[in-house]
């Protein structure tokens, strides 16, 4: 029975490493999806401001409930957090609400860039509000286009990684 068993332990083995290797593609993957929809809905923020003035709350509400699966768990929590807008700024409720969503995932200085974004939102005139989502836009572009080239290069790196290592365990344990 354990010489049956040696060969299921050895393919349950490299299963699990081609699983550590999936897992960690479909992981760049995500990243590339969370910048693509931020940007998506970052250009929707600046449309409804600059052209149809809508007001925060209302525009914020309506991302809560359109906006990307990936990133609508930022906007739900700044929506949620706007009651404390007076205590705090609302550049410190956007902060919190990027800080919270941890669907996010997003590096330091791409974190950075959406809350400097915040700084502005809401404080300054339509054009200069646009002004600066799009500066934000173009630095998040900036990191998409790495993020995409990690996805591709990376990703396969990441799968053959988890390949070899979960066969060359398999050898050592037979």
């Amino acid at each position: 029975m354990t010489e049956t068993m040696k060969p299921i332990g050895a393919i349950l083995i490299i299963a699990a490493g081609l699983g550590i290797g999936f897992g960690g593609a479909a992981e760049l993957r995500r990243r590339v999806r969370v910048l693509t929809d931020l940007i998506a809905s970052l250009v929707t923020v600046r449309a409804e401001i600059t052209v149809r003035m809508t007001p925060l709350p209302e525009l914020l509400e309506a991302l809560a409930q359109t906006a990307p699966h990936s990133v609508r768990g930022f906007y739900e929590h700044l929506g949620k957090s706007l009651q404390f807008l007076g205590e705090r700024s609302f550049a410190e409720l956007w902060l919190r609400a990027a800080e919270r969503s941890e669907e996010l995932g997003l590096k330091s200085d791409e974190l950075g860039e959406l809350t400097a974004l915040g700084a502005s939102l809401g404080r300054y005139d339509a054009s200069e509000q646009a002004a600066a989502i799009d500066l934000c836009v173009s630095r998040l572009n900036a990191s998409l286009e790495l993020a995409r080239e990690e996805a591709r290069t990376g990703g396969k790196l990441i799968m053959g990684l988890g390949a070899a290592g979960g066969l060359v365990l398999a050898v050592i344990l037979i």
